[in-house]
């Protein structure tokens, strides 16, 4: 699995979206607060995203 985006959820909040590389299904994992902001927003940025 390799961390593709960054989603929201309405009640579950930030979440971070991976994809497998096999098969290409795509699971979502809820942005803990231990979780290193700086390299979410990379996760984003690199896919194209802006975090607001």
């Amino acid at each position: 699995m390799k961390p593709v985006a960054v989603a929201t959820h309405s009640k579950k909040g930030w979440q971070i979206v991976h994809r497998c590389v096999d098969c290409g299904h795509e699971q979502r994992n809820k942005v803990a607060d231990d979780d290193n902001i700086d390299v979410v927003a990379e996760i984003a940025k690199n896919a194209g995203q802006l975090l607001l």
